[in-house]
């Protein structure tokens, strides 16, 4: 019996896509493979902006032709910018991919559909979800016309999920959450991606933390915590944003099994494989923490008081008009015009209360902060 292959690649998002390009044994893994999966990080633009926390995102128009000409017919949609561009945006995207399978977004029933691609008799399913952030679909309180991505929390995605099962031959459940540029899952995702395999998952495979992540085998199946970044032409100084992984399942003999983790980077015009022990030493380290409870927890309750220091103690201090030296000048500054002028963020305010991934972290880290005050 023949193998069937499927790649995961991680996030996708290119303003211009023009001068980009797959190195040669990227691009021949892909084209040997019967399914090739990316998340598309941001909608194509329209005319239609919505206002949110955060920057606000589109893509290339050709970045749609881009991905399937180069051999990508899976692509999720559930992700915190999809709706960026409001419904037209959305729009726009699910018509500019003309041959691909479109995953987690759309109306309130395309967002939680089960997406099926059938390779030969083997029917595998996708199903995609986002924490929530700005462009949940549940925002439209029931308007059926109301368009974003699938929230990973809602009360019908583990019946979704235990549904799925029941349907197709493999499900791999493909989820958009976590802390941006942080090495390793918080607990709370952790435990909702072992829930998705005791649903019936084959595989959960996550993006969003924009680099690579560890993974671990949890009841027999696998778990990506995040792939990073595929492609991301916006830059950032973190030491891994250019980092990701490949991760490549092969169904042979009605088996599904793990064939290969790729380590994976890319530069301004190209994406490659990497075969530096950059990424493979890195993802080493990670995933012996995720197997060592108390280093784990130890490192994340760390990661927990730096994300609180260096982004959410500044959040909460420009939210209530405080004013400090502690930043910097130019933050002094605009603490000054806030309070002249009371300026209130209430958007941000809103996605700091309501996103499971920021109040999940910002709880930690103030209960250990106040136990060390105590």
């Amino acid at each position: 019996m023949d193998s069937k292959k499927i790649l995961f690649c991680g996030d996708f998002f290119a303003s211009n896509v023009e001068q980009l390009k797959f190195s040669d044994d990227l691009s021949t893994l892909i084209k040997s493979c019967d399914a090739c999966c990316c998340n598309f990080e941001a909608p194509l633009k329209s005319k239609e902006l919505i206002s949110k926390a955060g920057p606000v995102l589109c893509q290339s128009d050709n970045a749609p032709s881009f991905l399937e000409s180069n051999g990508f017919n899976v692509i999720t949609l559930a992700n915190n910018h999809i709706r960026d561009y409001g419904n037209e945006g959305i729009e726009n995207t699910i018509k500019g991919f003309k041959s691909s399978l479109l995953v987690g977004a759309g109306n309130k029933k395309q967002a939680y559909e089960l997406k099926i691609k059938n390779i030969g008799e083997i029917q595998i399913g996708f199903l995609s979800f986002s924490h929530y952030e700005f462009g949940i679909v549940d925002e439209g309180c029931g308007n059926e016309n109301y368009l974003g991505g699938a929230w990973i929390n809602s009360q019908i995605v583990d019946e979704l999920i235990r549904r799925a099962k029941n349907i197709v031959d493999y499900l791999f459940i493909l989820p958009h959450a976590g802390i941006e540029e942080i090495d390793l899952p918080l607990p709370e995702w952790r435990e909702r991606y072992r829930q998705f395999i005791l649903l019936g998952a084959d595989a959960v495979i996550a993006t969003h933390p924009h680099v690579p992540q560890g993974w671990e085998i949890f009841d027999g199946k696998y778990i990506f915590y995040s792939l990073g970044n595929f492609y991301f032409d916006m830059y950032s100084k973190s030491r891994y944003w250019n980092c990701s992984l490949g991760v490549l399942f092969e169904i042979r003999e009605n088996s599904l099994s793990l064939k290969h983790v790729y380590n994976l980077k890319y530069s301004l015009d190209k994406v490659e494989i990497d075969i530096s022990d950059k990424i493979k030493l890195h993802i080493k380290d990670l995933n012996s923490q995720l197997n060592s409870e108390k280093s784990y927890m130890d490192n994340i309750n760390k990661i927990a008081i730096e994300c609180w220091y260096n982004t959410y103690e500044k959040y909460y201090i420009s939210l209530f008009n405080g004013i400090t030296l502690k930043y910097g000048l130019y933050f002094f500054v605009k603490s000054i015009y806030r309070c002249a002028f009371n300026k209130k963020n209430y958007a941000l305010l809103l996605n700091l209360s309501r996103c499971e991934s920021h109040k999940w972290i910002i709880i930690r880290a103030l209960t250990i902060l106040d136990n060390v005050d105590l």
